[in-house]
């Protein structure tokens, strides 16, 4: 799983993670999943002033970014 390296991944401290897109957390979703599960919502950690965004703001970078993309295909 990629979830270590995900901007969607909010720190809870030592050993706790959340997921925001699956509102989760890393705990249940690696246990639910296969260790070379690859997320399709993976997103790579975004960087702003050299600071890290919030993963609520990656989150809706990712939506914004979904919705931009829906139906478009051929004519």
């Amino acid at each position: 799983m990629q979830c270590e390296n995900c901007g969607l991944l909010e720190s809870a401290g030592e050993e706790q993670a959340y997921c925001v897109r699956f509102e989760k957390d890393l705990a249940s979703l690696q246990s639910a999943n296969a260790s070379d599960w690859r997320c399709p919502y993976f997103m790579k950690i975004l960087l702003e002033d050299g600071e890290r965004l919030p993963p609520r703001q990656h989150l809706f970078i990712q939506n914004a970014d979904f919705r931009g993309k829906k139906m478009r295909g051929p004519i």
